[in-house]
C-alpha cells in the first residue's frame, strides 16, 4: 500500500537514480521481505546472447533461491546496529547477541516438550 516504491529503480530518470536512499527503515524492511517472497533460483534455461541479455530460465527452485537470498542478505544485516537477520519465513528480526548463538542453535534435548521449546526459541533468533 505504499506509493512510489515499485519499481524501486528508475533507470530512465537520471534525476532520481537511487530513490531507495530516501526510504525509512520500515519501507526498506518491507521491500526486502517482499523480495524474499518473490525470489527463486534459476535451474534450467538457455543463454540469450543478443544485446548481452544473458540467461532465460525456464525452471526455478524457490526454496533454494530464498535460502541463498537470506544467506547473502544476512551477511549485510549483521553489520547494522542493532544487527538484524531474515528468518526462515522471510521476516526481518533483530538478532540475538553473539553470546546466545550457541544456545539458540543447539538441538532440543530428547524427552522435552519440543514444540513448547521451539516456539519460545523462535521469538529470539540468532544470526548465522
Amino acid at each position: 500500500m505504499r506509493e512510489g516504491i515499485w519499481p524501486y529503480w528508475s533507470p530512465w530518470d537520471s534525476t532520481d537514480p537511487s530513490p531507495w536512499e530516501s526510504w525509512d527503515e520500515d519501507t526498506l524492511f518491507d521491500v526486502v521481505e517482499v523480495m524474499h517472497d518473490l525470489v527463486s533460483k534459476g535451474l534450467e534455461g538457455s543463454h540469450h546472447g543478443y544485446g548481452d541479455c544473458g540467461m532465460h530460465y525456464s525452471t526455478f527452485d524457490r526454496t533454494a533461491g530464498q535460502a541463498e537470498y537470506r544467506d547473502v542478505m544476512n551477511q549485510c544485516w549483521r553489520f547494522n546496529d542493532p544487527p538484524y537477520e531474515i528468518d526462515g519465513l522471510g521476516q526481518i528480526i533483530e538478532s540475538a547477541p553473539e553470546e546466545f548463538h550457541q544456545l539458540l542453535s543447539a538441538p532440543v534435548p530428547d524427552g522435552t516438550e519440543h514444540d513448547l521449546i521451539t516456539s519460545k526459541r523462535a521469538t529470539v533468533k540468532c544470526c548465522g
